[in-house]
């Protein structure tokens, strides 16, 4: 399933983790990194439940 919805919040959840790097985490940014996860799990959650 190119393009998907998992697809793109898994990219967006990279991308901040790539680009954030070896530096200590912040609150703010641990709190970001959070949403990003659950963005992504969400979206893995509804195309599973479409699929079956």
């Amino acid at each position: 399933m190119r393009g998907s919805l998992s697809t793109h919040a898994n990219d967006r959840l990279r991308a901040y983790v790539q680009a954030h790097g070896n530096r200590s985490w912040t609150p703010a940014e641990l709190k970001e990194l959070a949403q990003l996860r659950d963005a992504y799990l969400t979206a893995r959650r509804a195309e599973r439940a479409s699929a079956a």
